[in-house]
């Protein structure tokens, strides 16, 4: 069975937002459908097409499966050279960092990430005697890495670790990501009670000082 390319079939790339999305096929559907269009067989396929490919993207659960099958699907032949895991450090922190943070997929970002570390290209960067290229391409994974949410970050950062000796620079940066990101993981999970107990104090010294 072939497999479908859905955001071709909707004219819009891998990172849109729902409301991109939305608005390419209101567009589209308009175009093709059989009260407006031609009425021909071409046209009421592309028609269904076009509301099966909505009906996927449109959904954030079907959306997920279906990126992480595209990747598979889809994924680039194996890599070779230190100079092609650089170039794969490169786009995966580009697509990280190109894509809406309110729809990014953190286990396809992950997913991304393992690949380009995998036993194989580990192997390379072991081997690899250019430190500048080594350095640039483990810079480009920790960006694209602090994307992550902490969980999906603190177990992607064990690959890196061993990467990293002997280079300090990189080292504190990696350090510095996680230290921001787990700021941002206790902020997220206590902002609602800090916002309350913020509230409740205002109140208490309303109060009190209405008393005075």
């Amino acid at each position: 069975m072939e497999f479908k390319n859905y955001y071709t079939i909707l004219h819009v790339n891998h990172s849109s937002s729902i409301d991109v999305i939305k608005k390419s096929f209101r567009k589209l559907a308009l175009q093709y459908h059989p009260d407006t269009a031609t009425g021909t067989s071409a046209d009421s396929r592309q028609f269904k097409l076009i509301k099966e490919a909505y009906d996927v993207l449109s959904n954030p659960e079907k959306r997920k499966q279906y990126d992480t099958t595209f990747w598979f699907i889809h994924k680039k032949q194996e890599i070779l050279t230190i100079e092609d895991v650089l170039a794969a450090s490169e786009k995966i922190k580009q697509f990280a960092s190109q894509s809406n943070p309110l729809h990014l997929n953190y286990d396809l970002l992950n997913l991304k990430l393992n690949e380009i570390l995998c036993e194989f290209n580990i192997n390379i960067l072991h081997t690899c005697s250019n430190d500048k290229i080594k350095q640039s391409l483990l810079s480009n994974l920790i960006t694209a890495a602090s994307y992550l949410n902490h969980k999906l970050l603190l177990s992607f950062s064990k690959k890196l670790r061993p990467l990293l000796e002997g280079i300090p620079l990189l080292q504190k940066m990696l350090q510095e990501v996680l230290i921001k990101k787990r700021k941002q993981e206790f902020w997220h999970r206590y902002k609602i009670a800090f916002v309350i107990a913020v509230a409740v104090a205002a109140c208490l010294f309303i109060a009190l000082s209405g008393k005075l």
